[in-house]
Parts: structure tokens; C-alpha cells; sequence
């Protein structure tokens, strides 16, 4: 699959009427990757209501919940959203899982990061189905992965390939991978053969973290940024400035492979239709 989209609300999967959503290859017109800063984000993104929905969220500071919620219900996913009190316990919430599991009109479960420091992160989302995990992240969804076993895989890292294949960057190339989590890191690691723990050394960086990422990189260099963050109220992504400068290209803050992390998620729900629960 290439990093383009088609969305069709005319057409049903099989299956409960919890989904109305096909997604069908590929359809971002417009760049995700940009060699230069450019000013405002163009105006062809507003080509559709997926799309619009998109611009509205950056332009409005929406959260990234409610984006989520805004395009899937857009594209007629029913979505219910529970917001916990940040000091609820384990049990709580695994048992707020378990129900879900058991739920035949739940088709996918997203536990949003991150949690408080209270709640044992792994546990939490290792409770998650497989076949309904569709952020991908769990041990087990990875372990899947790794042994080559049907799983949903993290939309965030599909989106990192997708970019990667459709600019027709060598995956051969030396790379560098900086990501907060542990299980993506470890997703990401699999998929490439030529790794380095030195990004100055490195043909293309991939960051995806909470921090701004300022070591020293080679010139024109390649830069995968899967980070959103702000500073004084403006969308920096996760690295420095510095180094886009020097960079031959890389992803918007916005604009960027976050733009593909939403409807990858989505495929993942329209996939689970038709996983085979073994």
C-alpha cells in the first residue's frame, strides 16, 4: 500500500453496522515531504471532508482525540470515548478492557498515551485483544509481527514505510531510530537491516519522541519527523530546526506522516473484519 487514500461511505463491509468505511489504496495528492519550509499549508488538503476535518484540527489546536473521533466519525465509525480520572487504578481500567473484549459490537480498543505514572502501561495494553488492538503497540501485537502471525500492525510505523516507499527512499540506506516507545522502536528496528547508533553517520533519521531532537547530522540528510510537539504555542514536531536546515528533505510538523497515522488506523479497523482470531 502506497501513502494515498480512498474513502468510500457508500460502501458497507461485511459485517456489524458498527463500520461504514472502506478504504482502498491511496489518494494524499499533495507532498508529504518537503525539501524546503514553505509557508502555509496548501489549499488542495481541503480537496474532501477526511481532508478538511484534518486542516480544521491543526488550524482550531484540536486534540488529537478529538481528531480522531471527528474523522471516524466522518466517515461513519461510532465511537465512544471514556475519559478516566488520572488517578484510577489498574483494576479499573483493566476491567474496563475485559468488558470491551467481550463486546461483539466493539470492533477495536485505543488506550491513549500517555498514562499516568500510576498505571502500569504494558499490562494495560497487553489486555487488549490482539485482533482488537488497533494502535498495534502491544507486546503481543509486536511479538505477532516478529513471528510473522496475523496482527494489526502499528499505524504509525505503516505510515513511516509508506512515506519512505512512496518517495522512493532506499531502505538500505544507513539509518538512525530515536522512539520513545519501546514496542514502535522495536517495530521500527525490525524493518531495517543498515542500522546505526550514531545519527551523524546516518543517510536518514526517523525521531519519534516528546523531546526535540538536536545531535549532530550529516549534511542532507533525510528526516522522517513523527513527533508532534509545541513550544510558546507552536507545532515544532520532535526535531530541531537546526537540522532541518542542513536536511535534503524532510516530513512536515504539519502536513506530515501524522497525516497518515489516522487513516492507517482506520484501515486497521476496516481489518479487523476479516482477521482470522487464531
Amino acid at each position: 500500500m502506497n501513502p494515498h487514500w480512498v474513502y468510500s461511505q457508500n460502501t458497507r463491509p461485511p459485517g456489524r453496522n458498527s463500520i461504514h468505511y472502506l478504504s482502498t489504496g491511496i489518494v494524499w495528492e499533495k507532498p508529504i515531504l518537503h525539501p524546503e519550509e514553505s509557508g502555509s499549508y496548501p489549499d488542495e488538503i481541503k480537496d474532501s471532508a477526511a481532508r478538511r476535518a484534518l486542516y480544521d484540527y491543526f488550524e482550531e489546536n484540536n486534540t488529537y482525540v478529538n481528531l480522531k473521533t471527528k474523522l471516524s466519525e466522518s466517515l461513519g465509525v461510532n465511537v465512544r470515548t471514556y475519559l478516566l480520572d488520572s488517578k484510577v487504578d489498574n483494576k479499573y481500567v483493566l476491567d474496563l478492557i475485559n468488558k470491551f473484549n467481550n463486546d461483539n459490537m466493539v470492533d477495536g480498543i485505543i488506550v491513549q498515551l500517555p498514562l499516568p505514572e500510576s498505571l502500569d502501561k504494558d499490562k494495560i495494553l497487553n489486555s487488549i485483544c490482539w485482533y482488537k488492538d488497533v494502535d498495534g503497540i502491544s507486546s503481543i501485537s509486536v511479538n505477532r509481527y516478529l513471528c510473522n502471525k496475523e496482527c494489526l500492525v502499528s499505524p504509525l510505523v505503516r505510515s513511516v514505510i509508506s512515506t519512505m516507499n512512496y518517495y522512493n527512499i532506499d531502505i538500505n540506506k544507513k539509518v538512525f531510530i530515536k522512539c520513545d516507545d519501546v514496542n514502535t522502536n522495536i517495530l521500527l528496528n525490525s524493518l531495517f537491516k543498515n542500522k546505526s547508533l550514531l545519527a551523524l553517520e546516518s543517510d536518514v533519521i526517523i525521531i519519534i519522541s516528546d523531546n526535540i531532537f538536536d545531535q549532530e547530522v550529516k549534511e542532507n540528510v533525510i528526516v522522517i519527523d513523527g513527533g508532534y510537539n509545541k513550544i510558546n504555542g507552536e507545532v515544532v514536531g520532535c526535531v530541531s530546526k537546526r537540522i532541518k536546515s542542513v536536511s535534503s528533505m524532510y516530513t512536515k510538523e504539519i502536513g506530515g506522516i501524522n497525516n497518515l497515522v489516522i487513516p492507517y488506523l482506520l484501515d486497521n479497523l476496516y481489518r479487523i473484519k476479516n482477521i482470522k482470531r487464531v
